[in-house]
């Protein structure tokens, strides 16, 4: 007998008392030395490793694929993360040093990563695991507290990831808070020091209106159209099996799937019948759930079969009357209408339209006329004319060669959007940057001889020369002073030293030790 779906309340009375919790734990500064945070990401990681099989039979009961495609997918990149994370987490946790021009020196300036404070986490259904606690590893090692909503639209998911954050973290530093769209509106009007929301770019227009009344900064993970692009150099093999695995893992559902693709037209051919192949291969017509999961719910599952009607193109794979018989199949579209739905919205489905060129313009003109993309994937050589114009001339979250998806795998690897698709990004050195406030520090000598003393009203025309004068020959950094300092001292020994006749190996063994005192003195007193 299968288990019955989980009930999601929508109780807005949880909300308060869960950040009042969490904020007090803030104040108390427990989360900011780093052996708390490495402490946390460890729990997370044996979470991770002993929920294992719940979390797959979770993610199957949402989602249809079975758990070697949610280790694949989902467990192994965030347990790659949060290594990751652990092994860097104090070199990103130092203060960056800064030069200061001599003009405002005797000072130092440097840059320390400071935690926000109280982070709100609003993750999708569709990879729950990386939307929901991909954010949380970096809210973590930027010593934040954070409240974390699951999608109720996965809601074995979202019960899953409250008991892995209840039995293995801080609960006095980071609440799960489940429910639906009334708790959603809810947390995101309330006063966090940042969201972090990922889902459509329509929910993340709302999200970010709400947050601006509160002025709370956002990183929004949104979607998208993602363009794949299939040029003549490409491996043609090679580059159907990707865009196949591509667009169709997980039925489609994911954000950086390459939601179009333009093939030169001297590959059309061969790209058409080869991706019949690989769909019938990998995915048997769309009857290999376990490897390829299923359609969310029932209001999706029929938003995509209606994209089906009235597209204006030819369906060359899958089931063309699917608006009708609602049996929906892995789909690909030749040349549908451009003004068509399948090409207005973002699909986030099993739905492939597929568009041929001659000349590289009409790529770079179509990706142009379009919102900029999440990814922007291109099949070819790297080092063509074609990839370096992509480079130069279009505009994307990410720009993915000769792969699809698997650019999130890499922990160093920034992810995030730009423009219609998102802002912020988050993984990795980049996630703890945004997840930490960037705070400049600067500390100045206290000097109260001349010049110094010159530089307060009244400003008579002696103290005006002055101060353009210094402004002019102290434009330079400190370091760069100093080391013209150092230099023109050693010159000076030198030259005084051959003069007497003393030059030798011992003389440059106390040159040595004395420019290396200096070195030394100046990087304690200026540059902190």
């Amino acid at each position: 007998m299968s288990q019955a779906q989980p009930v999601i309340k929508d109780d807005v009375g949880v909300i308060d008392p869960a950040i009042k919790k969490v904020r007090k734990t803030f104040d108390s500064n427990i989360t900011r030395p780093l052996a708390f945070r490495i402490k946390q990401l460890k729990n997370l990681k044996d979470g991770f490793i002993a929920l294992e099989k719940d979390i797959s039979e979770a993610v199957r009961k949402d989602l249809g694929r079975e758990a070697f495609m949610t280790w694949f997918g989902e467990l192994v990149i965030m347990l790659g993360e949060i290594d990751h994370t652990i092994q860097h987490l104090k070199k990103w946790m130092r203060d960056e040093s800064l030069d200061t021009p001599m003009s405002l020196g005797p000072a130092s300036t440097r840059i320390v990563y400071e935690p926000l404070g109280c982070v709100l986490i609003v993750g999708s259904w569709n990879f729950p695991l990386f939307t929901t606690i991909g954010p949380l590893i970096s809210a973590i090692a930027a010593g934040n507290v954070a409240v974390i909503k699951p999608s109720e639209l996965a809601p074995f998911s979202s019960n899953i990831i409250k008991k892995l954050i209840f039995r293995y973290l801080d609960t006095n530093a980071y609440a799960p808070v489940e429910g639906q769209v009334q708790v959603a509106i809810a947390l995101t009007s309330k006063k966090f020091d940042l969201i972090c929301y990922t889902g459509s770019s329509e929910k993340g227009k709302l999200v970010a209106a709400s947050a601006a009344k509160n002025l709370i900064p956002c990183i929004l993970e949104l979607g998208g159209k993602s363009p794949c692009i299939v040029d003549q150099g490409c491996d043609i093999d090679y580059t159907v099996k990707k865009i196949c695995f591509g667009r169709f893992v997980n039925f489609g559902q994911t954000c950086i799937a390459p939601d179009y693709a333009l093939v030169h037209v001297s590959k059309i051919e061969a790209f058409n019948t080869k991706l019949k192949k690989e769909v019938a291969s990998m995915w048997e017509e769309g009857k290999n759930i376990k490897d390829m999961g299923k359609v969310i719910n029932d209001f999706h599952h029929n938003r995509l079969c209606e994209l089906l009607r009235n597209h204006g193109g030819n369906v060359s794979i899958g089931n063309s009357n699917a608006h009708e018989d609602r049996n929906l199949q892995p789909t690909v579209i030749l040349s549908p209408d451009r003004e068509s739905p399948v090409m207005k919205d973002e699909i986030f489905g099993p739905i492939l339209p597929v568009y041929t060129y001659s000349n590289f313009d009409e790529v770079i003109k179509m990706i142009n006329e379009g919102e900029k993309p999440l990814a922007l994937y291109y099949f070819g050589s790297a080092s063509s004319a074609n990839y370096k114009r992509l480079e130069k001339e279009t505009s994307s979250g990410a720009l993915v060669s000769n792969e699809v998806l698997f650019q999130v795998a890499n922990p160093d690897f920034p992810f995030g959007g730009v423009g219609y698709s998102g802002y912020g990004r988050t993984h990795g050195f980049a996630g703890f940057k945004a997840f930490s406030n960037a705070k400049s520090v600067f500390n100045k000598q206290v000097m109260t001889m001349y010049p110094y003393n010159q530089l307060y009203p009244p400003f008579t025309p002696d103290k005006q020369r002055l101060i353009k004068t210094l402004c002019k020959y102290l434009a330079a950094p400190q370091s760069v002073f100093f080391k013209r300092f150092v230099y023109l001292v050693l010159v000076v020994l030198i030259l005084r030293s051959a003069r007497q006749g003393r030059i030798n190996k011992a003389y440059f063994e106390k040159v040595k030790e004395l420019v290396l005192s200096i070195i030394s003195l100046i990087k304690t007193t200026f540059i902190k």
